[in-house]
């Protein structure tokens, strides 16, 4: 009987195991994005990374109004559940790093913070994303300041777009 127990258990373990190992998405994602909000609109490239089941990083590089924003943003990704298959959420934060812009050029490191839903087609290689995108500065962010925000908090900005995936 103990025999039983122990097969079973450890069975069911084995099973556990490989279903928390479907839990995640996708390994790669490449694709656009929009940044919009307060201020200026950017556009440009959205590279997303899974390397373990609840860690996403994401690389992106944005373009518009003569700014240019390079940002890395360290992710915690969460299956939502069986029954919305390809539906995750996620949150991060991380640095970003703006340049450009006219009549003065800006030099400005901030933190951005993210949270947000991801849909992946389950037939198809797409996702789909939204986010919040709150930044943080350490100094007059030059660009979208329309609130004309010396340093401290800008939470008026969003993301969304779509990628695909591998």
């Amino acid at each position: 009987m103990r025999r039983i127990v122990k097969v079973l258990s450890l069975l069911s373990f084995i099973f556990l195991g490989t279903q928390v190992a479907k839990a995640q998405l996708y390994d790669i994602a490449v694709g656009g994005q929009v940044d919009t909000g307060v201020g200026e609109s950017l556009v440009g490239v959205s590279i997303k990374y899974q390397p373990f089941q609840f860690v996403g990083i994401e690389f992106s590089g944005n373009y518009g109004g003569g700014f240019t924003a390079l940002q890395v943003i360290p992710q915690f990704v969460y299956t939502v559940s069986e029954q919305t298959d390809g539906l995750a959420i996620y949150v991060g934060a991380g640095p970003s790093y703006i340049t450009g812009g006219h009549p003065n050029k800006v030099k400005a490191f901030n933190i951005v913070g993210v949270a947000g839903a991801e849909f992946e087609l389950v037939d198809y290689p797409i996702s789909f994303f939204a986010d919040w995108r709150p930044r943080f500065y350490q100094e007059d962010p030059g660009f979208y300041n329309t609130m004309q925000i010396e340093k401290g908090f800008e939470p008026g900005r969003f993301s969304f777009g779509l990628r695909y995936t591998f």
